[in-house]
């Protein structure tokens, strides 16, 4: 008997036609988030995130919990760089892909 598994989505493409795509399952997706990188000081995040905006060549857009949003938007695909919080002293970077 073969029992679902559920995909959480980890691999993702981007397809020709400007669809996000999760290459396991087939799914077609709304948004996406993945953690580009983690920081132990609001100082240190920050820095981290400048550093990949301006690699990237993103441009900030607006605040989002303190912290400013950087983003682009090829085609379809509006691409945000993010900080987010996640515990006393700990942060995450986010990359979030997301359709228009």
């Amino acid at each position: 008997m073969k029992t679902a598994t559920k995909c959480e989505h980890n691999n993702t493409e981007i397809t020709l036609e400007d669809q996000i795509r999760c290459k396991d399952c087939g799914t077609i997706l709304e948004s996406v988030e993945k953690q580009v990188g983690t920081a132990n000081s609001a100082k240190a995040a920050r820095s981290l995130q400048e550093e990949i905006a301006v690699t990237g060549r993103y441009i900030a857009t607006t605040f989002e919990n303190g912290f400013v949003v950087f983003s682009k938007t090829r085609n379809n695909i509006k691409e945000e760089v993010i900080c987010r919080k996640t515990g006393n002293r700990f942060y995450h970077i986010i990359k979030r892909l997301s359709m228009i």
